[in-house]
């Protein structure tokens, strides 16, 4: 029965639609103004052994990366992807013609030394920092590409686009990821999976351009073994990943605000909140002018 479900699934999946004319339209003097030599990290979701739109297509990471040279041709650009449960992401990688773009690096996310990056919101929701990739933390532009995925599990839904994308950046071995996909859901969800993703979009995620590739939408049950995949026929660039997954989600009409949106604005209004009192304060102690 499982693999006659798995069969289906793969019949279900269809092929890769046409990439757009261009992608990075608008965007291009962010990368003109960058100088020789300068980094530019894109953390792709890639991290599953399975067709796009359940990972990023290398069409389309191509066409991106070949908008960006032709711009700025003396950039450095390094792909990076953390793996999932016990898997190595190279081979995925390279099973997904990722390592072998012209004029690219793909670097395992978890090949260089962590760095431990604070969390600056003052009243964190889950967590004080993160460890992160040095060469994401140290990039001058990082960038954030993903394919858009529907997900459910126990009779709750998932939207995972550009935000939830920055869990790839985790280091295993300092998170206890690395023994299934099951532990690696638990330990996370032990924390609050929503509530670390709202963390981790406050330590490095706000303001990260956003890339999303919903040409198609993946759509996976946890419980079974059956995949579909939904004609959206839309690219979103957005210059914060927030932004872009509350487009994406208006986009597709989602019948749930994805909980983690909703902590970051939370978070967003106590920090207008503290704005405002100490301008409020600054204000009575100078005392009026003129």
């Amino acid at each position: 029965m499982t693999r006659l479900l798995d069969r289906l699934s793969r019949i279900l999946i269809r092929s890769e639609p046409p990439l757009p004319n261009e992608v990075l339209a608008g965007q291009r003097e962010r990368f003109a103004i960058l100088p020789a030599g300068a980094t530019v990290c894109i953390k792709v979701s890639s991290a599953y052994d399975l067709p796009y739109p359940f990972a990023a297509s290398a069409g389309f990471v191509g066409q991106v990366t070949r908008e960006i040279l032709a711009v700025n041709p003396d950039l450095k650009i390094v792909l990076t992807e953390g793996g999932v449960g016990s898997q190595a992401v190279l081979p995925v990688a390279e099973k997904h013609g990722l390592t072998t773009l012209p004029g690219v690096t793909f670097v395992d996310a978890e090949t260089t030394e962590p760095v431990f990056v604070a969390n600056p919101n003052p009243e964190p929701f889950q967590v004080e920092g993160f460890w992160l990739p040095r060469h994401w933390v140290e990039a001058d532009c990082r960038i954030l590409l993903t394919t858009c995925k529907l997900r459910s599990h126990h009779w709750r839904r998932w939207f995972s686009g550009g935000t939830r994308n920055l869990i790839g950046l985790l280091p295993r071995k300092e998170y206890k990821l690395s023994e299934s996909r099951r532990n690696m859901r638990s330990s996370l969800h032990k924390q609050g999976m929503d509530a670390m993703v709202a963390d981790l979009y406050a330590t490095t995620g706000r303001d990260v351009l956003t890339i999303l590739d919903c040409r198609l939408l993946a759509r996976q049950d946890e419980h079974l073994p059956l995949r579909f995949v939904r004609a959206v026929g839309r690219v979103l660039v957005e210059d914060d990943p927030a932004r872009a997954d509350t487009h994406m989600a208006e986009i597709l009409h989602l019948a749930f605000t994805p909980p983690y949106l909703g902590l970051i604005a939370q978070a967003a209004e106590q920090e207008n909140a503290v704005a405002v009192a100490c301008l409020s304060e600054s204000e009575s102690v100078s005392g009026p002018t003129g």
